[in-house]
């Protein structure tokens, strides 16, 4: 097949993006984050955290299903885990254990966390923003099971099903895809354990919120059908969409079941929307070859890792100073990029022992 070069490009600026969302928590007036200013707050921060978080994890999800479907039917379960889960492993556990350590020894010498080191450890304080990894490796592992023991009979009847599928109009799964995230959460009212957590590291909650958007990437990864027909959606649709779940949710009130229901069916198209516009954006404007593009996906993984405690370390020291936003906010985020793509072009790349460490391979 004719390599998708915007799937690579679009993991990498999503990636990328985790630089100016965490950044924006710091200026966030909700003081949200795990430190932020007290002096000079910012609307437009605000703005920036609530655009971004609307799609960047949920597209992460569809892409990692994507290319999890692509590679087990390419090379089967077992090959599948042996390349994939130390890519996710490796880099989870060196990060944990050198650059979260070093994230929350300066948290707490700053006096912005309480926390002791025995809680660090044992309450998953060390996972920190490595969370999406440690999902991964749960989806893949189950993905990959699945896979080898359904049987031929029973895949050939899904397969059967999804081809008369694929041949329903795309706005119609748009609209009944946030359905499948209002039946998930209303297990929670069922008794199921939704608000625990698996060895104090993955939350259930995140668990099955992200269940769908992977289902979807799966879909896109195997059936090739479905991924056309969604970028096939007219862009005008999509924001006119947008928009109207944006307006909606102003007009709805936290009292009342009709109104969550309504809540999280609206969110969650909307996030549909900003996803399937991200897609259709870098499948327009980045399928193609490219050097940059190449480079910024091979470091991507790098700046996912090394960002967080770096935006930690500026931001304590924007605060101090009192940076105002407009320097701050932009000034925290060219240093990090800048420092997070050398690293990777001078010391992952020339290091097998780092690349493998931080890169898992």
């Amino acid at each position: 097949m004719t390599r998708l070069h915007y799937m690579d490009s679009m993991r990498a600026v999503l990636m990328m993006l985790g630089v100016v969302l965490h950044t924006a928590q710091i200026y966030n007036p909700d003081q949200s984050w795990v430190l932020y200013t007290t002096t000079d707050s910012s609307k437009v921060a605000k703005v920036f955290y609530e655009s971004i978080h609307l799609f960047r994890m949920p597209a992460f999800f569809v892409i990692s299903g994507f290319f999890c479907g692509l590679t087990l039917q390419r090379y089967g379960a077992l090959k599948f885990l042996k390349v994939r889960i130390p890519r996710l492993v490796i880099p989870m556990v060196t990060t944990a254990l050198t650059l979260n350590v070093l994230q929350f020894y300066v948290l707490s010498a700053s006096g912005w966390s309480s926390d002791t080191w025995e809680t660090f450890f044992l309450q998953g304080g060390w996972v920190s923003h490595l969370w999406f990894l440690a999902n991964l490796t749960f989806y893949f592992f189950v993905t990959a099971t699945v896979f080898s023991f359904v049987p031929k009979r029973v895949s050939s009847l899904a397969n059967v099903f999804l081809d008369h599928a694929a041949k329903l109009s795309g706005l119609f799964f748009l609209l009944l895809l946030p359905t499948i995230t209002l039946l998930i959460m209303s297990l929670g009212q069922l008794g199921f354990p939704l608000y625990s957590q698996f060895w104090n590291t993955i939350s259930v909650y995140q668990l099955v919120l992200y269940v769908p958007f992977f289902t979807v990437g799966l879909l896109f990864g195997t059936k090739f059908q479905f991924l056309d027909k969604a970028i096939g959606l007219s862009a005008t649709w999509l924001i006119a969409l947008l928009v109207a779940c944006q307006l909606s949710l102003q007009y709805l009130s936290d009292v009342g079941r009709l109104d969550a229901i309504f809540q999280l069916y609206f969110s969650t198209l909307a996030a549909w929307c900003a996803i399937l516009v991200v897609f259709k954006s870098f499948h327009y404007f980045a399928n193609r070859s490219s050097r940059s593009w190449q480079f910024l996906s091979d470091s991507a993984y790098t700046v996912y890792l090394f960002h967080h405690a770096m935006v930690i370390i500026l931001g304590i020291i924007a605060i101090k100073l009192e940076l105002a936003f407009w320097i701050g906010f932009p000034a925290i985020i060219c240093i990090v990029l800048i420092c997070t793509l050398a690293f990777h072009l001078f010391l992952i790349i020339p290091n097998r022992k780092l690349r493998f460490l931080f890169n898992g391979k």
